[in-house]
């Protein structure tokens, strides 16, 4: 099981989970979808082979993304 994890700006932040996603499924085409609702500023994805990944899930496994577009404006 794939699970991609999207945090947006806005006024009112929210997180937003999919699930269930083929292997084949690109981060590109994922932010390019959900992109229209806001800018993203950071993503993290897992991706979990059977449940005993997702048990035993500590955050090792995950990928962080962060936007490093606020590094231009310092």
């Amino acid at each position: 099981m794939y699970i991609l994890t999207i945090f947006f700006t806005v006024s009112d932040s929210f997180h937003i989970f999919v699930g269930d996603l083929a292997p084949e499924v690109q981060d590109e085409t994922l932010l390019a979808a959900f992109s229209n609702f806001g800018t993203i500023t950071e993503y993290e994805d897992r991706l979990f082979t059977d449940a005993d990944d997702a048990d035993d899930d500590d955050d090792n496994g995950c990928d962080d993304h962060e936007d490093d577009d606020d590094d231009d404006e310092k």
